[in-house]
């Protein structure tokens, strides 16, 4: 599907089976509940209603996966059992979300992260009211620090990107506090936190394309290369990666004929 993005790598490097493949087989009762504020589960969404009997049931700023918004609503199990007993009522469902949406940590999280950029000063006081109903949760945090980068309180962003980590060092977070450093013009201390990336996740081509471009903008372009020459070896249908691969090689072999050029 074209639309969908968010796995590129996996998308080119699965072989994806036809006998696996057709129409969505029909049970009793199907609910299909998703954010219909993010465009690629919304169309998600879109292609399964129109290829099956389901029932949909939109959460705006539920957040993907919406399960995280259903569980602080206290409505998750409710839901589960709804559909197991079919008696699913997705008005009833719909009208239980809004009324508790205002106090779940997830809802807030994601309605900030929503605020155009003009708004910053909003999208970080309901970052930070989710922060305060979620005080040690990882992603809400996250999207803190994130929307405190958006705003350019960098040094705070940074603070509250090590706190995530203190709790949860995983890739994921990692990965936030290499584009929050980026952002504030720390670009050793970007490439500092992508080493731990590639070596956290070696199989994950994106991770050294993302180095090579740190070093691309600090002026290494032998470093670049390596670093991308990594990363299409682990995604080697990606024409960007091999077509940026033979620029450096072309580049670095004219600046090495002129260095000898002016030996001479």
């Amino acid at each position: 599907m074209p639309f969908e993005t968010r796995w590129a790598q996996d998308q080119r490097r699965i072989r994806f089976l036809p006998a696996l493949d057709g129409a969505i087989r029909a049970v009793p009762l199907m609910v299909v509940a998703y954010d219909p504020k993010l465009a690629q589960d919304r169309r998600h969404a879109e292609l399964i209603k129109a290829e099956a009997a389901v029932r949909v049931l939109p959460l705006p700023f539920a957040g993907h996966p919406v399960g995280t918004f259903l569980n602080d609503a206290g409505l998750l199990d409710p839901l589960v059992q709804a559909v197991l007993h079919g008696d699913f009522d997705p008005m009833r469902f719909a009208a239980a979300a809004r009324d508790a949406r205002r106090t779940s940590p997830q809802w807030l999280s994601q309605l900030a992260s929503a605020q155009p950029a003009w708004r910053p000063a909003t999208s970080v006081a309901l970052a930070e009211r989710a922060a305060r109903l979620a005080p040690e949760r990882p992603p809400i945090l996250n999207a803190l620090a994130l929307r405190l980068a958006a705003a350019g309180r960098f040094g705070e962003a940074v603070a509250t990107h090590h706190r995530v980590l203190s709790i949860e060092p995983v890739v994921d977070y990692a990965w936030s506090l290499c584009k929050t450093l980026h952002a504030s013009g720390d670009l050793p201390g970007a490439l500092g936190v992508a080493r731990r990336l590639q070596n956290d996740a070696p199989r994950a081509a994106g991770y050294h394309a993302w180095a090579a471009k740190l070093q691309s903008l600090m002026g290494d372009k032998e470093g670049e290369l390596r670093d991308l020459r990594r990363a299409l070896a682990l995604d080697p249908s990606n024409t960007v990666y091999r077509l940026v691969v033979l620029k450096l090689i072309w580049q670095l072999r004219v600046r090495r004929l002129l260095r000898i050029g002016r030996r001479r």
